[in-house]
């Protein structure tokens, strides 16, 4: 998986003192998305950047690293109107998520 995270709450020294993973770099060699996840919980929000060729499953992964993971289960949604984004092994570039916002709701 190739992508960055970048919280609005959350800074590099804090992920440090915490223990938390590293972010993960997208390969800036290759067409990197900027994406804006709205979380479920609290209407926190997170800056994700990630390769055109990672896969929703990636982006999920991303979204399960901020919020820690293990929470109940949940859908992506995209798109006007909202719709789900549930293939998990179509890339950020077939889902044409570049630029756009996605909101995280629970199932």
């Amino acid at each position: 998986m190739n992508a960055i995270k970048e919280s609005t709450s959350i800074n590099e020294e804090e992920e440090e003192e915490e223990g938390n993973q590293p972010n993960i770099v997208a390969n800036e060699d290759e067409p990197v998305a900027n994406i804006q996840v709205r979380m479920a919980e609290g209407g926190k929000r997170a800056k994700i950047k990630i390769n055109f060729s990672s896969t929703i499953r990636d982006l999920h992964a991303m979204i399960d690293l901020e919020t820690g993971g293990g929470g109940p289960s949940y859908v992506l949604m995209g798109g006007y109107p909202p719709h789900p984004i549930t293939n998990m092994r179509q890339t950020i570039q077939e889902a044409e998520l570049d630029g756009t916002q996605v909101t995280q709701r629970y199932c």
